[in-house]
């Protein structure tokens, strides 16, 4: 019986596996995590969707050595502003939020950043071939961001700047194993690096939005959107312009 020898990977097909290879941009162990000096804090509550952010922000205050400001990650994987819709280690996410809210109110933090996977827990879409689709909010939404709404207030309360970090753009093809593709042609793979757009996201995005954006409008607060960065000209790319993928699955960049 003749075997069909196994097809070599194309170079461009293994820059895209590689980067699933790659570790998560998120600290290697949960909980709290300090970094720089400074005595002026900012103080980041959420899930690992946050604290994916902590490698850029360590990078700003390494290059920035006279700044006179700090960041705390308070964080755990899968930890949501609800109970019903966190997915893991139920009781320490909310001895974690617990203590995070503690510490927000405390001097040395001066501003405080709230972010979540907000589109995966509060319509519960999980499902990787219709990531970043249009779907209604879970009925224990309601609670989940009156949750955010005291955090919210509590911290504005005590005269701490708050910011809500929303969304980055999700797509079912963003993960870099979904881009290769099989193929009876020569080399056998091909990569599918399709966008998504931000229209669309907005539109899916937009049951929860309009209520955080109010949360944020009634505390004086900000938002923060990385769509404005990783959407140019309305477009969200998957890879860069030298064919690196941008995200490292489906939910976390590079």
């Amino acid at each position: 019986k003749t075997q069909i020898p196994a097809r070599p990977i194309p170079p461009d097909v293994a820059k895209i596996l590689a980067a699933e290879n790659e570790d998560y941009p998120y600290p290697d162990e949960p909980g709290f995590l300090y970094i720089g000096d400074g005595p002026k804090k900012v103080l980041f509550i959420g899930d690992s969707t946050l604290a994916q952010y902590h490698g850029r922000v360590e990078k700003v205050l390494k290059e920035n050595p006279g700044n006179s400001r700090g960041a705390i990650f308070a964080w755990r994987p899968g930890c949501a502003p609800h109970d019903e819709i966190t997915r893991v280690a139920h009781a320490k996410c909310r001895q974690l939020l617990a203590d995070a809210i503690a510490m927000g109110k405390t001097a040395p933090i001066e501003s405080v950043v709230i972010g979540f996977s907000w589109y995966s827990y509060l319509t519960g879409n999980r499902d990787g071939d219709q990531m970043g689709e249009l779907r209604p909010l879970l009925p224990v939404a309601d609670a989940a961001l009156e949750n955010v709404r005291r955090m919210v207030e509590g911290f504005a309360g005590s005269g701490k700047k708050v910011y809500i970090m929303l969304n980055a753009p999700l797509n079912s093809g963003f993960a870099p194993r979904q881009m290769v593709q099989r193929t009876v042609f020569a080399p056998g793979f091909k990569v599918n690096s399709a966008p998504a757009y931000k229209d669309r996201l907005l539109e899916a995005y937009e049951p929860f939005l309009a209520r955080l954006r109010k949360i944020a409008e009634d505390n004086n607060a900000g938002l923060i959107d990385p769509l404005g960065g990783l959407c140019p000209g309305g477009t969200c790319p998957s890879i860069t312009k030298g064919d690196e993928p941008i995200y490292r699955d489906t939910y976390h960049l590079r």
